[in-house]
């Protein structure tokens, strides 16, 4: 999918919500035109680290409005679907950039956003998507899993052209695992809903893939049909650059056969075409077997043309290659910086919480440690009143036995003075 095709997307879902027929936007005018400004930037823009910049952009924007509690649910909806078109196209540039896993962590994250009532077909997308990124990681059975939900979302809402793609999908999953049989009638039905559609390129495409199909398993008179068929619908297209590829297919189907005349029409035609339509891949393939066959019949000025030509194609592939090799190489160098940061940031989170945490220990010490010593001194201090309490009372009681003694002496002082007198 190109820049394009993935703002023009992100356009249809995001910036409008059609709900029964009426058109709403976002009553918050400034993040309304920042969504906007966003969206034209991604779709003007070449470079794709400048295109992610502004979809990062605009990320933060409808993320923050999504996570609004108690919005307007027709301007949630807006927002929600902005969210979900601008993580697709992150998850795009992750799979342009190499990083599978990451395309499909993000797409799955996409997933969780959108609601099943109202999102079927975005369903029936997202599913598709990650099942061509687990195809192209070799795991062919979560790879399954999700084409069949993609083909349960998309029948749901009656989706020809993603059922179209899904079923491809599927068709190319069965060759991968060797199922030619069912791969041939997953391509049948991938057929009949490109049919639907009316789209010759697509049809095209499908006859092709059926024609290689069959020369898997050696049919060669059912693949020669359908590679023929092919070429019907790809020059009704006017899809010069894929019947290039089919020309090809059909020479080295004839060489195989030994049809070396037939075989030597297929190849100059793919060159050709090819070479006239900018196929580099095509150019380079049919170019060093063309260029040995005018080097073998002593043809020289053929055989350098020839070369020449594959050397051109040879030289932007690689410069290409370069260029994803260094958008690789930048991606991956951001996301390791930015997960270096990250966990630097944890770092100094954790280093910050123990800080922390020791700080409240020591506090937590001293105030235990302030307490006990504080318990100690009251119960020190207690016992040492009580102690003075009783000894007070142990001086008050004796001199109050003294008293009572001396007391006591005059009371029998007095008797005996008393009983003398009465004697």
């Amino acid at each position: 999918m190109t820049l394009k095709k993935i703002y023009c997307f992100l356009l249809l879902i995001g910036f409008c919500s059609n709900i029964n027929g009426q058109i709403y936007v976002s009553n918050d005018v400034n993040d309304t035109l920042s969504v906007e400004k966003a969206g034209k930037k991604i779709e003007f823009e070449n470079d794709i680290n400048l295109w992610k910049k502004w979809n990062d952009e605009l990320f933060k924007i409808v993320k923050k409005r999504y996570q609004i509690k108690r919005l307007d649910p027709k301007i949630k909806l807006f927002y929600q679907n902005s969210y979900i078109a601008s993580l697709l196209t992150e998850a795009y540039y992750r799979e342009v950039t190499g990083d599978l896993k990451g395309n499909i962590d993000i797409n799955i994250q996409a997933l969780k956003i959108c609601d099943t009532t109202i999102h079927k077909k975005m369903l029936g997308y997202i599913h598709g998507s990650i099942a061509i990124s687990y195809i192209k990681e070799s795991e062919f059975e979560k790879a399954e899993e999700n084409i069949k939900k993609s083909i349960k979302y998309s029948k749901a809402v009656n989706d020809f052209n993603q059922l179209g793609q899904v079923y491809s999908t599927y068709a190319s999953l069965k060759s991968r695992q060797k199922k030619y049989s069912e791969a041939i009638n997953l391509n049948l039905i991938n057929l009949e809903y490109k049919k639907k559609i009316g789209n010759s390129s697509e049809i095209g495409l499908t006859y092709n893939n059926l024609g290689s199909t069959y020369k898997e398993i050696k049919n060669n008179e059912k693949a020669l049909f359908y590679y023929k068929k092919a070429i019907e619908e790809l020059t009704f297209a006017k899809n010069f650059n894929t019947i290039s590829i089919t020309y090809f297919n059909i020479y080295m189907l004839k060489d195989e056969e030994g049809d070396k005349k037939e075989a030597l029409f297929y190849l100059r035609k793919a060159f050709e075409t090819a070479d006239k339509y900018r196929e580099l891949e095509v150019i380079k393939k049919s170019g060093e077997d063309l260029y040995r066959y005018y080097k073998k019949i002593n043809d020289p000025n053929r055989a350098l043309y020839i070369l020449e030509k594959v050397i051109e194609a040879n030289s932007i592939l690689s410069k290409e290659e370069n260029k994803n090799v260094m958008l690789k190489a930048d991606f991956k160098y951001e996301t390791e910086k930015k997960e270096a940061k990250i966990k630097e940031l944890n770092q100094k989170k954790r280093i910050a919480e123990l800080q922390s945490n020791k700080k409240t220990i020591l506090i937590n010490s001293f105030i235990i440690s302030f307490l006990a010593l504080a318990m100690i001194a009251y119960f020190l201090f207690s016992r040492f009143k009580t102690q003075k309490k009783n000894e007070l009372l142990e001086t008050k009681l004796a001199e109050a036995e003294k008293l009572l003694e001396a007391e006591k002496k005059a009371t029998e002082s007095e008797l005996k003075a008393l009983k003398s007198q009465m004697n």
